[in-house]
């Protein structure tokens, strides 16, 4: 009874530790995602705002299209920061054999970038490179 009890306290102790010292955070350049404003907050469309002090908000406008890969994925946008310009796609992909006819969809985007990494990211251009088409 003595060993068991001093064998749980022991088994106990090893799955609760943890190290003292912690990982430093990931950062990050810069990514799209799908935006956390929605349709009626116009005023936050394409400006910067501000998400914490590291980190800033680039909403595009809404972009309506057909519901057949029309309008961009976040998921497969892609960008490249390269001195003062911000070169990326667009992030559609037209689905085949799809009615296009039918319906409209929309999407609202954020593109979010470290402004520890890119001070000046206020007086960075934007080009589309390649369409996924």
């Amino acid at each position: 009874m003595k060993y068991s009890l001093l064998f749980t306290f022991l088994i106990i102790g090893l799955f609760s530790f943890r190290p003292l010292t912690t990982k430093p955070k990931t950062t990050f350049d810069s990514y799209f995602r799908n935006s956390t404003y929605s349709f009626i907050d116009r005023e936050k469309f394409n400006k910067w705002n501000y998400e914490n002090k590291d980190t800033a908000v680039f909403t595009f406008s809404l972009v309506k299209g057909d519901c057949c890969g029309g309008v961009p994925n976040a998921a497969i946008m892609k960008a490249k920061i390269l001195n003062d310009t911000i070169f990326y796609n667009d992030g559609r992909m037209p689905i085949d054999n799809c009615d296009r006819t039918i319906g409209t969809c929309g999407a609202l985007i954020d593109f979010v970038i470290n402004k520890k990494k890119y001070p000046h990211y206020k007086k960075l251009k934007w080009k589309v490179v390649s369409q996924n088409k």
